[in-house]
């Protein structure tokens, strides 16, 4: 018998300007659309996403350094994520896309916009994420709901080479459940979600353990996008957006909030905010992926 189950695409791969090989997919046919990846994620965690797209867009994804199949080499830095992203670009002969992104994949369109301005992007989708991970001077709408000062993101760099797992456990509780700013930031793990946590893991395929020791990551690549993430600040940059672009952000949300969200809206020129309801940060596109299919189809064929 048969297997009724559709088959999965095939990766292809590209050689960066700096000979590094970078995985990607390139799916569907009709206007270009380009998706790059959040913190933990790959080209192929993106295909469930671009299912719900390739009939109506060719879907383009790709591996960032250390993710997938593309090797952890090279420069590391949000930076370098958006070249290789304009390099797949030029190599694929597309000059116009509509730019998707949830999480790191939004900080990879900063970072794109900052480097190359709106060049090849006739739209962008900004899903959930800030422009500055870190809460300097007086900005608040950075990581853990204005929590997260340099101070933190100094001692994560040091905790996250002694003892990965405490890092990524209190990340997880802040990301995958609701939180208020008003909530104080102890950065010590709370024992009421460790079922939760457990459960979340296991729909994945692995145990919280593993989760918490990176699986299926690269704990060197965790640590290397962190920084890359830690040390970037596109507050000044997201001016730079001068095409048509939507903003989806979670509510109540869980390590951002509606200050995040409003400083972007209020950063980009004409761009247009809106809400996911009773979702969080590693939530919401899980629980509501056909909305945000739906969404990311309109704003393309707006009426």
């Amino acid at each position: 018998m048969s297997d009724p189950r559709p088959e999965q695409p095939t990766s292809k791969r590209f050689t960066a300007s700096d000979g590094v090989e970078i995985e990607y997919y390139d799916l569907g046919t009709g206007p270009a659309l380009l998706n790059p990846h959040p913190y933990g994620g790959s080209a192929t965690n993106q295909l469930p996403l671009l299912a719900g797209l390739s009939d109506r867009f060719r879907c383009v994804t790709f591996s960032q350094r250390g993710w997938g199949e593309t090797p952890l080499a090279g420069a590391i830095s949000l930076d370098r994520s958006a070249q290789d992203a304009h390099e797949l670009l030029e190599f694929l002969g597309i000059d116009d896309a509509y730019f998707v992104g949830l999480s790191m994949g939004a900080s990879v369109m900063f970072a794109y916009v900052a480097r190359y301005g709106t060049q090849f992007m006739n739209r962008a989708f900004i899903m959930d994420m800030t422009p500055s991970l870190v809460n300097r001077d007086d900005f608040v709408g950075g990581l853990y709901q204005g929590w997260y000062s340099p101070e933190r993101y100094a001692a994560d760099l040091a905790l996250q080479e002694t003892d990965l797992p405490t890092f990524l456990r209190y990340f997880y509780e802040q990301a995958l459940f609701p939180h208020t700013r008003d909530q104080v930031r102890t950065f010590v793990a709370d024992p009421q979600f460790d079922g939760p946590l457990e459960a979340a893991a296991a729909l994945t395929g692995v145990t919280a353990a593993e989760m918490y020791a990176g699986a299926p990551n690269d704990p060197a690549t965790l640590r290397a996008y962190w920084r890359a993430m830690g040390e970037a600040d596109f507050r000044a940059d997201l001016a730079r957006f001068d095409v048509p672009t939507f903003l989806y952000y979670a509510q109540p949300g869980s390590i951002y909030d509606q200050r995040t969200a409003e400083f972007v809206r209020d950063q980009i020129p004409g761009s247009e905010l809106a809400y996911s309801p009773d979702s969080t940060h590693m939530s919401f596109l899980a629980q509501n992926l056909a909305e945000q299919v739906a969404l990311i189809r309109e704003f393309a064929d707006p009426a």
